[in-house]
């Protein structure tokens, strides 16, 4: 999740139904895929196992209430890449593994899928990730397995958590963000559980601080309440989220 403190600004989210609407705008050049992205953070702790690279795309069709981050609701340009321009710099962050979360990755599934095709070399992931690729969906399980572009990329994710976010029913432990929530495993050889440790998922929440340019960068599972409690100003805090 990618939240911020004052002196970051907000772009304006329109609000819509949880149901999955009609597709967000696919970003292409000369008829190749673009990655809509808000944020990229090297060595985060706080978005699973090890030491993560994390991607954080633009748009989300859900607009869940108490989202953690309304600012990558909106369906805009927030900076376009491509898709292997991304992934080589994935590949050389020395993070031991890739998060993609947002907005909603899986409303941008052929950039997601190209960008997952170069950290595939040869049909395998590249080494330099030996944690694997996480990814954070507000997609149901059925939904995505209902979307032929949506299912092609996964079996190159090795757990997905997946599932609309529901305020009332916050997690307090792992990566779900509500319980309501599900882990979607990668069972293919090699992949899944053969790379990540399920306990590590599933015990403990914390969240990470970075001073960036502008203010301050809050990534992970914050309690806002506790972080009011300790004195530090939040602008643009939705209940139990930024």
């Amino acid at each position: 999740m990618l939240g911020r403190f004052e002196f970051f600004e907000r772009c304006q989210a329109r609000r819509v139904p949880q149901v999955v609407r009609v597709a967000l705008k696919r970003w292409s050049h000369a008829g190749a895929p673009l990655a809509n992205v808000r944020h990229e953070l090297a060595g985060s702790t706080a978005n699973g196992p090890g030491s993560r690279y994390v991607v954080w795309f633009q748009g989300c069709p859900h607009g869940c209430k108490g989202c953690y981050n309304p600012e990558t609701w909106a369906d805009i340009d927030a900076g376009l890449v491509e898709p292997n321009d991304l992934a080589e710099r994935i590949l050389s962050s020395g993070c031991d593994g890739v998060t993609f979360s947002g907005g909603e990755p899986m409303s941008q599934p052929e950039a997601l899928l190209a960008v997952l095709e170069c950290l595939h070399p040869a049909g395998g992931l590249d080494a330099r990730l030996p944690l694997g690729v996480l990814v954070f969906t507000g997609h149901e399980v059925e939904e995505i397995e209902a979307s032929p572009e949506c299912s092609a990329c996964l079996p190159y994710i090795d757990v997905a958590v997946s599932g609309r976010y529901v305020r009332e029913l916050r997690a307090v432990h792992g990566l779900l963000g509500s319980t309501n929530q599900r882990l979607l495993w990668n069972e293919r050889p090699g992949r899944g559980r053969e790379l990540l440790d399920e306990s590590a998922l599933t015990i403990g929440q914390f969240f990470e601080g970075r001073v960036v340019k502008g203010g301050v960068l809050l990534t992970g599972f914050p309690d806002i309440a506790t972080l009011g409690v300790r004195g530090l100003k939040v602008h643009g805090k939705q209940n139990n989220g930024v």
